[in-house]
């Protein structure tokens, strides 16, 4: 399923432009989203919230994804953990995945080792 949604993705020339800040930004918003509704709750507000950073890493994802999936060391045909955050139908589907924390915990490492090299690389 999550596969068929991002197959669907537009075309890069019309996506935003790569820029690994604006992708932790909204990272990071759909990680804290996730988090205070897995503790606090679900209401409407939080699952709108949900949907429009779910649509946003759909139609961009795809720009950062080759240079996030060096980072996550995927073995043969396993699944990639970013999209597996994002692509949940909802919210409530989103934090009631039982692989949720893996995923977080995978690309948080990924993310944090992409930028280190950015940092690195001359300007």
């Amino acid at each position: 399923m999550v596969r068929a949604i991002v197959a669907e993705r537009m075309a890069p020339r019309a996506l935003e432009p790569v820029v690994l800040d604006k992708f932790e930004y909204r990272y990071q918003d759909l990680i804290d989203l996730l988090c205070i509704s897995a503790k606090d709750g679900l209401n409407q507000e939080r699952s709108g919230k949900y949907m429009e950073l779910r649509d946003w890493f759909g139609r961009n994802y795809g720009v950062y994804r080759s240079i996030l999936i060096p980072y996550l060391s995927l073995a043969n045909e396993e699944p990639d953990p970013f999209e597996a955050i994002f692509m949940h139908q909802s919210l409530k589907t989103a934090i009631n995945s039982d692989e949720l924390i893996a995923h977080v915990q995978r690309t948080r490492i990924a993310l944090e080792k992409c930028r280190a090299q950015a940092e690195r690389m001359p300007v």
